[in-house]
C-alpha cells in the first residue's frame, strides 16, 4: 500500500509519501510546494500542476487531505475547495481513492490527546497541536528541516494509517 498525505493550501502546500512495510506506516519522501503570487487565484494552476506531477508520479492508491473548515478570508476557502475537488478528481481519474480526515482523526492516529475544550477551558491549557505535531514529524522524518505544512502532512499520513488499513480489508 502506498499513500500521499497533503496539507493543502493555495501558497504552500505539504506533502508526504508513506509506503506500508512490516504492517507499519513507512515516510519515503516529503517536502513542501510553495507557489509565489499574491492572489490564491494567480497561484491555483501552478499548484495544480504542482500536485499533478506529484500524484502521477508516485502513483499512489490513496490520496489522504485533512478536511478543511471555513476560515477568514473567502476567497482562501473557494480556492481551497477547488484544490481539494481537484485532487479528488484526479483520484477518480487515476483510480485512487481520495480521503479526507478530520484533524482530531490523524492526531488520535498519531496519539495525540484530543478533545473538546470545556467551557472554562482557556486556550493557553489547550495542547500545543503545532509544536507536538513538529516534534513527532522530526521523529518520523530524522530531520529538522521542515516546514509547518510538511510536518502537517507527514502527521497526517501517519495518523491515517488504521483509516487505511480498514478500506483496505473492506475492498
Amino acid at each position: 500500500m502506498k499513500w500521499i498525505a497533503l496539507d493543502i493550501g493555495t501558497k504552500y502546500t505539504g506533502y508526504a509519501v508513506y509506503i506500508e512495510k512490516n504492517n507499519n506506516p513507512k515516510l519515503i519522501k516529503h517536502g513542501q510546494f510553495s507557489i509565489k503570487g499574491k492572489y490564491a487565484k494567480d497561484r491555483f494552476p501552478e499548484m495544480l500542476i504542482s500536485l499533478t506531477d506529484l500524484i502521477y508520479n508516485i502513483q499512489p492508491d490513496y490520496i489522504v487531505v485533512e478536511g478543511f473548515y471555513g476560515g477568514k478570508n473567502f476567497k482562501s476557502v473557494e480556492y481551497l475547495a477547488k484544490l481539494q475537488g481537484w485532487v479528488e478528481g484526479q483520484c477518480s481519474l487515476g483510480n485512487y481513492t481520495f480521503i479526507s480526515i478530520a484533524a482530531q482523526s490523524w492526531r488520535k492516529g498519531c496519539g495525540m490527546a484530543t478533545g473538546r475544550r470545556k467551557n472554562n477551558e482557556k486556550q493557553a491549557e489547550r495542547p500545543d497541536y503545532k509544536k507536538i505535531a513538529r516534534e513527532f514529524a522530526i521523529q518520523l522524518a530524522n530531520t529538522d528541516d521542515m516546514t509547518e505544512d510538511e510536518c502537517d502532512a507527514i502527521c497526517i499520513g501517519y495518523g491515517a494509517y488504521d483509516t487505511l488499513k480498514k478500506r483496505q480489508l473492506q475492498s
